[in-house]
């Protein structure tokens, strides 16, 4: 028998024992059992995404519905009102949309749709003379694709039943829409966002891993994920939209607004309830006297106000006191600021003294005497007094300058001469 040295040699140099290939096993182990939950949560879950997909596809299209008045035009009697308004609507292309199946053949018109499966069906078609005709009348779904394809009858949409698959949209979403008059004042809309791909279930305890989701869609345009309850048809609310001139981004850092009561929602039909708008420092809004009355009709359900508020423009009086010998030109004149609080320069009126504060200054960087607040459009009087030991040049009669001012587009600046 031979023996081979240098196999043995080369064994020994490069061979693995069993220790060595375990532990390089556990070592393996470890890391996948690290990397595994890390790489989950690091990969984009596909059902979440589409839920997200899903929530926003379907808040959007119901929005759209609700506002679009060709659709959802506005209704005096209750009962008719948002989506409860069933009276037939025709949309491009000359499809006609009416009664409880309204909401879901409109809704589906918004998406792309695959051709569905259709059971069973009953293909007609108008004879000349009147009537129809029955072209077939089974539940063979190849006859029914062949027929309704054949006479271009739309077989892509479903709105028989609540509950039913109504469509499937181009991006593998199922749709299960509501056969409703929304006389409840909301009705259910479910999406399955896998398809046919299981496990096609809501969350519960027996489905951990939901791929449908339900959502209330309520006769208002709005869209809940937790059941409403039945409208009785006496709640009412006051929506106010906010704007803001110089800020239209947050306009509601330019003022707010309260209501009489203290709730804009749960509102009474018939009740006039009072808003007060609070607009902050440097606004206006426009609205008399900051507030406004709304009352309640009773066939909107939701009364839309719009409340805008609008930076006060203000202005400086600046006063020039020419040949003044003195650093300060407050020691050759003096000055009364007063505003019409009735009246006008024109008209006449009450004339009430400006706040101290907003009195003339001086002003050292400008050398001018100077309002010392910004002042508000309006009309004003100053009146300007030589000091002692001066003179006006020229000199008024009354031995006192009476200067109107109108402010309302920019500053105003005047100028006096005095003399000893």
């Amino acid at each position: 028998m031979s023996y081979n040295v240098f196999e043995e040699s080369w064994m020994k140099k490069y061979g693995f024992t069993l220790s060595e290939v375990l532990i390089t096993l556990g070592i393996l182990g470890v890391l996948a059992a690290i990397m595994i939950p890390v790489m989950r949560h690091a990969l984009p879950d596909k059902i979440e995404e589409n839920h997200k997909k899903a929530t926003y596809m379907i808040e959007q299209t119901v929005s759209q519905m609700f506002t679009n008045s060709s659709m959802y035009p506005e209704n005096q009697v209750y009962s008719a009102q948002g989506f409860k308004n069933t009276s037939a609507v025709t949309t491009v292309g000359g499809k006609t949309h009416s009664g409880n199946t309204k909401f879901c053949t409109l809704f589906a018109n918004n998406f792309n749709r695959l051709p569905l499966e259709i059971d069973s069906c009953s293909v007609k078609i108008p004879k000349p003379g009147g009537g129809e005709l029955v072209i077939y009348e089974g539940n063979d779904k190849n006859q029914c694709a062949h027929y309704m394809d054949l006479y271009k009858i739309d077989r892509t949409v479903n709105c028989k039943t609540t509950g039913s698959l109504s469509f499937t949209s181009n991006d593998g979403f199922d749709w299960f829409l509501p056969v409703s008059n929304f006389q409840d004042g909301y009705a259910p809309l479910t999406v399955d966002v896998n398809g046919p791909e299981k496990p096609n279930c809501l969350a519960s305890s027996t489905c951990k891993k939901p791929d449908r989701f339900k959502y209330y869609i309520r006769s208002n345009g709005t869209v809940t994920l937790d059941e409403p309850s039945v409208d009785s048809g006496n709640s009412y609310a006051i929506s106010v939209s906010l704007f803001c001139t110089d800020n239209e981004e947050n306009p509601s850092e330019c003022g707010s607004v309260s209501i009489s009561g203290g709730s804009f929602t749960n509102l009474t039909a018939g009740n006039t309830y009072t808003l007060t708008a609070a607009p902050a420092s440097g606004y206006y809004t426009n609205w008399k006297d900051n507030t406004k009355n709304v009352k309640i009709n009773g066939y909107k359900m939701n009364t839309r106000v719009k409340l805008r508020f609008i930076k006060e423009d203000k202005y400086s009086i600046n006063l020039v006191v020419n040949d003044c010998d003195n650093s300060n030109l407050s020691n050759c004149v003096s000055t009364t600021l007063k505003y019409y609080s009735s009246g006008s320069i024109d008209s006449g009126g009450t004339l009430t003294s400006v706040a101290n504060d907003c009195q003339l200054v001086y002003n050292s960087d400008l050398n001018v005497l100077q309002s010392g607040c910004k002042l508000s459009a309006g009309d004003y009087v100053l009146t300007i007094n030589p000091a002692a030991g001066y003179s006006l040049y020229p000199e008024p009669e009354e031995g006192d300058l009476k200067q109107p001012v109108k402010l309302g587009s920019e500053d105003v600046t005047f100028a006096v001469t005095v003399q000893k």
